[in-house]
């Protein structure tokens, strides 16, 4: 199998990986927190309360968006073919960059949270059958 198609393959587990751990460098930052008009200070019991459920939220919508992300692809990729299901997965990994790019409020990020986790649900699902369909054995 040539080495270029290995490293396509690669890039299914990297996306999810990336996509899933890159933001739990933001909730140490300061900046993270005053964007979203969240709290770090403990002793301020409603919004700190307020901002744990929104941290809770940001990582249970990326977590449901894979797992439907998942479910959609099977189907899509059994009615439409591997192509196209691959296609639909790419541009919905760039949508969900360009809203978590230019996100402006909390309900906006929480969004662009579900949708990441959708497509990299979806790219996760398909490059992890495609190694196990380029793999086959040799003579």
């Amino acid at each position: 199998m040539p080495s270029q198609v290995v490293l396509a393959l690669c890039f299914g587990s990297l996306t999810y990986g990336y996509v899933f751990s890159i933001l739990t460098t933001r909730f140490g930052q300061p900046g993270f927190f005053s964007y979203l008009h969240l709290t770090q200070d403990p002793s301020d019991a409603d919004p700190h309360a307020y901002t744990n459920e929104i941290l809770g939220a940001i990582s249970g919508l990326f977590s449901a968006g894979g797992f439907f992300g998942s479910l959609f692809m099977g189907w899509l990729s059994e009615s439409r073919g591997r192509k196209i299901a691959l296609i639909v997965a790419c541009v919905v990994s760039i949508v969900e960059n360009a809203l978590k790019a230019g996100f402006d409020n909390v309900a906006m990020f929480l969004v662009a949270r579900f949708i990441a986790g959708w497509g990299a649900g979806m790219l996760f699902d398909r490059f992890r059958n495609l190694v196990v369909l380029m793999m086959y054995p040799q003579a």
